[in-house]
């Protein structure tokens, strides 16, 4: 067989191949909407609290983005934040912590949600030499937890160690 047949072939199976795999991932989407919103939360919670945050990240968002008025649409931020937290994606976590505290500040999750903000902006910061600006934000957010949840004795405990 010619060379230029045998790299087509390759391109050829490789492209069936990714659009196999592309379908499959589709088919969890569409499973998910013939879900409710508490079946669909109740699944991405126990697979976080298995400590599986792969498969528990998309049905949480998955909720967010598509139940806005459910009861389970602000707390999926709450844990979507946890799972992007332990998965050391600090980025990822900070976005949702900052919108469950901006919809959610006086919920029972708000002062771990205040705190890990913090954290996630200082896993963010480059070292002393960088630009000191994800290092203003955890020192701002981690004041935070000292002034609004200050009978929250844990996690400002927690937060002051931070600063320290």
């Amino acid at each position: 067989m010619q060379p230029w047949k045998i790299g087509v072939l390759r391109y050829t199976v490789l492209f069936w191949w990714c659009a196999g795999i592309l379908t499959g991932c589709s088919g969890s989407k569409n499973l998910m909407e013939g879900q409710t919103d508490t079946e669909l939360f109740d699944q991405g919670k126990l697979y976080y609290e298995q400590k599986d945050y792969n498969k528990a990240l998309p049905y949480l968002l998955y909720v967010k983005e598509h139940f806005i008025r459910s009861p389970h649409a602000g707390i999926t931020r709450f844990y979507a934040g946890e799972c992007y937290f332990a998965e050391e994606q600090y980025e990822d976590a900070a976005g949702e912590y900052q919108s469950f505290l901006a919809f959610f500040p006086n919920d029972v999750n708000a002062s771990a949600a205040q705190y890990k903000l913090g954290v996630s902006y200082l896993k963010q910061s480059r070292g002393p030499d960088r630009d000191q600006t994800m290092l203003h934000k955890a020192l701002t957010e981690l004041e935070k937890v000292r002034e609004k949840y200050s009978d929250q004795k844990e996690y400002v405990k927690q937060a002051e160690e931070q600063i320290r």
